[in-house]
């Protein structure tokens, strides 16, 4: 039987124990390329993300190398998914770390601006 692959974007060799005590996985967006600017990128994303959330496993989003994200990305990836989880859940089970300080306040105002539009 041969094992199936890792979802795109995670380095398996990067396992840890999260706040939330899971085994915490390293899901590098580099691996997506440097410049994330479509829905398409952002779905992509969120699939993959999602697949080790149901795993089991806390996500570590590691922006390191990404010199463009669009918010439609981030909307996509990341809000859309906090919308399905319950956004308090999203908080506790993925985290960002890397990146510029634009990326991360990007993603912030985005998980802000759906969460007050009534998302989870």
């Amino acid at each position: 039987k041969t094992p199936s692959p890792e979802p795109q974007g995670t380095d398996s060799s990067a396992a840890d124990e999260s706040a939330s005590g899971q085994e915490a996985r390293c899901f590098d967006l580099q691996n997506y390329g440097t410049e994330l600017l479509t829905r398409d990128a952002g779905t992509a994303i969120r699939a993959d993300i999602a697949g080790l959330l149901a795993a089991g496993y806390d996500v570590e989003v590691v922006l390191d190398g990404i010199t463009d994200l669009t918010p439609s990305v981030a909307d996509e990836a990341f809000a859309k998914l906090a919308d399905v989880m319950g956004h308090d859940a999203f908080k506790t089970r993925v985290r960002f770390t890397g990146g510029s300080v634009l990326a991360g306040r990007l993603v912030e105002f985005v998980l802000k601006t759906r969460r007050a539009r009534g998302g989870g």
